[in-house]
């Protein structure tokens, strides 16, 4: 079972919402559910990775956001 957040297929979206975005592995578990997704439905899908605050450093997000570019996902920090 796989708890997706937001999901279209056209455009083909996926979604990750937090109040308070305070471990990078909850990062790693939205890319493994875009994975998911991609391979299900045989696509591309766009990510959007939304946080209303975060407990990093800019240069952590920075780097979390770096990570997320290369896979197709965008960070949007509230």
């Amino acid at each position: 079972e796989v708890e997706i957040d937001g999901f279209s297929l056209d455009p083909p979206i996926i979604v990750e919402i937090t109040s308070i975005l305070k471990s990078k592995s909850k990062v790693d578990m939205f890319l493994k559910k875009k994975r998911f997704v991609e391979k299900e439905f045989s696509r591309e899908f766009r990510g959007f990775f939304v946080a209303a605050s975060s407990q990093f450093t800019s240069e952590q997000l920075g780097e979390i956001t770096v990570d997320l570019r290369k896979n197709g996902c965008e960070l949007i920090n509230l």
